[in-house]
């Protein structure tokens, strides 16, 4: 079993935080995810230049879709982190899952690192969809904490160079780099010695 399934399962017993991916974010109940959409739809909207824009009812629909990872307090029900995926494409037929909206949320109870355990689950979310799929982040060339703990988690990089070619932001070229965040035959991505596949 990988350290990242480890530590994962070791969060999801000890429900403190309570992290939720796939078909079990719909337990959460609907009117709560329709809250939780607006308020990651409304943090998104703060950072239009480095992170793709999605409304509520999109967000929504990534939920009940079984696209995403839900980080909340047990207590309280406040969202402290979120992360979907969608399809990016594919490469020789291989599927490619992008993790994005990844995003967390300020709470009295607790400090740092429930993006990190929405990072976690992101690559485990995209195995549960397609086992033999790439999952990938893009992150924004000036995004260096997001940078930071994509490379610390495992996170290998596709592209060398900062890529004006990726994606635009409001018409604007935006720099960005792609991330292969894959699981790799139950071991970490950080003790992945091979070559990735280029997305």
């Amino acid at each position: 079993m990988s350290e990242r399934i480890k530590i994962l399962q070791r969060q999801i017993f000890k429900t403190d935080p309570l992290v939720v991916l796939g078909g079990s974010v719909r337990l959460l109940g609907e009117k709560r995810l329709e809250m939780y959409a607006g308020l990651v739809s409304e943090k998104l909207a703060h950072h239009p230049n480095t992170m793709l824009q999605y409304s509520p009812p999109e967000i929504f629909k990534a939920m009940i879709d079984r696209r995403s990872v839900v980080i909340t307090n047990p207590r309280t029900g406040n969202l402290l982190a979120f992360a979907q995926v969608w399809k990016y494409g594919s490469n020789d037929g291989r599927d490619i899952y992008e993790f994005g909206s990844w995003s967390a949320y300020k709470d009295d109870e607790y400090k740092n690192g429930n993006g990190r355990l929405a990072l976690l689950a992101g690559p485990i979310l995209v195995r549960e969809i397609d086992p033999s799929a790439q999952a990938i982040a893009i992150v924004e060339k000036t995004n260096k904490k997001a940078q930071k703990i994509i490379t610390d988690f495992g996170g290998i990089e596709i592209e060398g160079e900062w890529s004006p070619y990726l994606r635009t932001v409001e018409g604007e070229t935006a720099y960005m780099k792609k991330f292969d965040i894959t699981m790799r035959g139950g071991e970490e991505n950080v003790s992945s010695k091979r070559n990735t596949t280029t997305a």
